[in-house]
């Protein structure tokens, strides 16, 4: 009886342990995002205010911080056929970047950063 109560506290223990480690802080890739065209960047697992970084060749072509929202309307302003990531720091300095993804052709009734 002593050993079955111990396996109900252990498990219950594990599962209230497991219900206050925080989720990861993830970002997802936008879909098909398209020169000069608005690309939503959306993200998940922590707090803000959050800072985003658009990366390109390694550097940093755009930032925005403060963010206090769990999502970002990016303009893409950077010309079709870049190798870009993304880069987000939470309230509490975590980080997680992006998979490496690439801009498609759009318009070009924008101002490009490259």
């Amino acid at each position: 009886m002593v050993t079955k109560s111990l396996a109900v506290v252990a498990a219950l223990g594990a599962t209230a342990f497991a219900q206050t480690i925080p989720n990861p802080l993830q970002i997802n890739t936008p879909v098909n995002p398209q020169q000069c065209q608005p690309s939503t960047i959306s993200w998940s697992g922590s707090i803000g205010p959050y800072f985003l970084e658009i990366l390109s060749g390694g550097q940093a072509i755009a930032s925005w911080n403060q963010i206090n929202a769990s999502e970002f309307v990016w303009q893409t302003n950077v010309r079709a056929g870049t190798l870009v990531n993304l880069l987000l720091v939470d309230g509490k300095n975590q980080f997680t970047g992006s998979p490496f993804f690439t801009i498609q052709p759009g318009t070009d009734d924008c101002t490009l950063l490259n």
